[in-house]
């Protein structure tokens, strides 16, 4: 009894270990596979960001173009210092929307294109070796499920043997043999026979299975093999190729920032230049081009027009009227004068007291009351 308990723990401790081990080979490549998978999507979600990256600066090369051509047409409408510095700006606004617009172009072609070839090769390459792991993988299991099915039925053979070969033997153990007749020895033998001729069966079939299982084992294993020196190749030729964008991505920035630099410094002349007395000689010259003081209208009264029909008594009396009416006025510009004289010596004696506002306005109208 101890005997057999001994080999039924040896047997289940080996199918244990094979299992342990398959199952560790198993993990092992899928592992690889997840992490190769994980490096592949880290690499497609960097080409989309630097894809991203270009449309944005094509995008904002192409508004900056917009902004540069409103403000030269803008700053051709003008003369001067301040408006050549102004399309000076708007000349390196142009010049900036080139240097995205190259900055653009290069990410798209030399980093974006290349990389997401070998990121789509790999992608082809890596489902490809999934495809055929998985294959016999598949293949593997049916083996072995065929394998444990037919392990089955040789064990069911060799346990109805055992019992077909102890048949008349039974009574032997206690001390009591029991006879048996011919025919019944035939018959007892032929039973034997074929119980023996399905054990053979059963056995050949589940050694077949088991040579059939172990070569579909050799094969996938195998191909995890080869799949997994693979994955390692391809790890190494994405994070070569990683490497050589990141490289490629600094020196396209790198070179990038001097030229924006060298682009801001050709403004440091047009905005020195700026002169705003220079600028301001065009207005002097326009004010003094012209006299702001318009065509001044006296009152025309009906009286006035000896050619008018009227009245005489009342033509005279109209016009004394208005004559009334124009010296009163006068006196009340006197009057005024008077005060804003006053007020402009109270200005000059004390400068404080006004602001250069309120001394322009008294100036202006001293002018006017002459």
């Amino acid at each position: 009894m101890f005997d057999g308990d001994e080999d039924t723990i040896i047997s289940r401790v080996g199918v244990t270990l094979r299992r342990s081990v398959s199952r560790k080979g198993l993990n092992s490549f899928e592992e690889l596979r997840k992490y190769v998978k994980d490096g592949g999507d880290m690499a497609k979600e960097i080409s989309n960001i630097l894809q991203e990256r270009s449309d944005l600066d094509a995008s904002y090369a192409k508004g900056l173009s917009k902004l540069a051509a409103k403000m030269m047409k803008v700053s051709r409408e003008s003369s001067g210092t301040i408006a050549a510095a102004w399309q000076a700006v708007g000349s390196e606004m142009e010049a900036e929307s080139e240097l995205h617009k190259t900055l653009a172009v290069s990410l798209s072609e030399d980093l974006v294109k290349p990389f997401r070839h070998v990121i789509e090769t790999q992608h082809r390459t890596r489902k490809a070796v999934e495809v055929t792991v998985d294959k016999t993988a598949r293949s593997l299991a049916e083996w072995r499920a065929a394998q444990a099915k037919a392990k089955k039925q040789c064990y069911m053979c060799a346990r109805d043997n055992e019992k077909m070969q102890d048949v008349g033997f039974g009574d032997s153990r206690h001390g009591r043999l029991r006879t048996l007749s011919e025919k019944e020895t035939v018959k007892l033998g032929l039973k034997r026979r074929k119980s023996e001729e399905a054990l053979r069966k059963a056995d050949v079939e589940y050694y077949a299975y088991c040579v059939r299982a172990e070569r579909a084992r050799l094969d996938w294993e195998a191909a995890t093999n080869r799949g997994s020196r693979c994955f390692q190749a391809m790890e190494e030729e994405r994070l070569t190729q990683m490497r050589d964008v990141a490289s490629q991505y600094l020196s396209v920035v790198k070179n990038l920032g001097p030229k924006l630099v060298q682009s801001a410094d050709r403004l440091n002349i047009p905005i020195a230049c700026c002169s705003i007395d220079s600028d301001l000689q065009t207005v002097v010259s326009l004010r003094s081009a012209g006299s702001n003081v318009s065509e001044q209208l006296l009152p025309d009264f009906y009286a006035e027009h000896m050619s008018n029909v009227m009245n005489r008594d009342r033509r005279k009396e109209t016009l004394e009227k208005c004559l009334n009416l124009i010296c009163g006025d006068i006196e009340r510009e006197k009057r005024a004068k008077t005060g804003v004289e006053n007020l402009s010596r109270a200005l000059q004696e004390n400068p404080n007291f006004g602001t250069d506002e309120s001394q322009q306005e008294i100036t202006d109208k001293l002018k006017h009351v002459k």
